[in-house]
């Protein structure tokens, strides 16, 4: 089901480029550093990347494809030994984006929609208890400031990724008689480069 979603996501997205071809649209490519703060408590959340591709429909409006990735881990003292779990979130979403005004400074809002894959693995005392996965739709709304430069920019976001039918949103570890609670919201902060194409 969820294969179907993805491959009909694609293919309407690839016929939205090809529908809205114009001589005066252009691509750019993005790639990006990030930051984010799991809602899991005790978490510890490392940096992550992404990598965005966006046609211009007007000089005011963008939509694309942009994949990411955020790892957060977190370390318990059960009664079996120390815990470590770590959790490997990487959406893959369609994205909009509306520039308030033009200029070398420009403000922006946007959205991001699409399946967050995430990737769970439990060890205890360095014995591997269970690994995982699960791949549910998510959202994510941006605000931020793009400046530009031409061809070369550089962007500033502020997002929040919201995910929705995590399993009644914990993992259980029926090994170690342990719940984890999963993340189904957090908070993010990316930084990045944007180049233009066909301009």
């Amino acid at each position: 089901m969820k294969n179907n979603v993805i491959r009909w996501t694609g293919m309407a997205l690839v016929g939205l480029f090809l529908s809205l071809g114009s001589a005066s649209a252009q691509f750019s490519v993005g790639v990006q550093g990030g930051v984010f703060k799991s809602t899991a408590d005790n978490a510890k959340s490392y940096p992550g990347g992404g990598i965005n591709l966006k046609y211009f429909v007007t000089e005011n409006v963008a939509l694309g494809v942009a994949g990411r990735i955020y790892s957060e881990r977190l370390n318990y003292d059960f009664s079996g030994g120390p815990t470590r779990f770590v959790n490997n979130i990487t959406p893959v979403t369609l994205t909009a984006d509306f520039l308030l005004s033009p200029g070398i400074v420009r403000p922006y809002l946007g959205a991001d929609a699409g399946i967050y894959f995430q990737n769970f693995r439990v060890n205890q005392n360095d014995n591997q208890l269970i690994r995982t996965s699960a791949s549910n739709f998510g959202v994510a709304p941006r605000g931020g400031l793009l400046f530009d430069f031409g061809s070369v920019g550089v962007q500033a976001e502020v997002v929040y990724h919201a995910i929705f039918a995590n399993q009644n949103n914990n993992l259980r570890v029926n090994e170690a008689g342990i719940n984890i609670d999963q993340t189904n919201n957090f908070w993010g902060a990316n930084v990045g480069l944007v180049f233009g194409i066909g301009r």
